[in-house]
């Protein structure tokens, strides 16, 4: 066992990174400024910040959307907003607020969710439920479009 290195939340992140890499370390335990538990940052979080997402032996790669059946998919959390609504011909609500369909959850319901949690979107006309979560992130996201109704012919 190692002894934990600190840093507080303030830290830059490329000085963070000289500093793990000089102590040969590879996590950090960040401090808020009252010196409480804010979280744990490792070397391949920061390295993906700076370039992306990195693929090793442990992760498999899903597709950001998955269709289950008509006008029902899993969605990684992460995706944008805007790209769902480019890709899926959606009319999600897009703000300032947030970029990705866990931040618009969020952002609805005002906190944290529980995995089952729904966020009704009537302007859109869709459903989200949050189906995984790992800790406090919204892992991935049921979106549910309902069928538009057709008018009835007039006669």
């Amino acid at each position: 066992m190692y002894e934990p290195y600190f840093v507080p939340e303030s830290k830059k992140i490329d000085e963070l990174l000289k500093e793990l890499q000089v102590k040969k370390q590879h996590m950090a335990v960040v401090l808020d400024e009252y010196g409480s538990f804010a979280g744990i940052v490792t070397v391949e979080d920061m390295l993906e910040e700076l370039v992306g997402e990195i693929m090793d032996e442990f992760d498999e790669e899903e597709p950001e959307v998955q269709q289950i059946e008509e006008g029902v998919f899993l969605v990684d959390a992460r995706a944008w907003v805007e790209h769902l609504n480019e890709d899926l011909h959606l009319a999600l609500p897009q703000t300032d607020s947030y970029e990705s369909l866990g931040g618009l959850v969020i952002d609805r319901l005002g906190h944290i969710p529980r995995r089952g949690e729904v966020v009704k979107i009537e302007e859109s006309n869709t459903t989200l439920v949050v189906m995984q979560m790992r800790g406090r992130r919204i892992v991935k996201v049921k979106l549910i479009v309902a069928p538009k109704t057709r008018p009835e012919n007039s006669r």
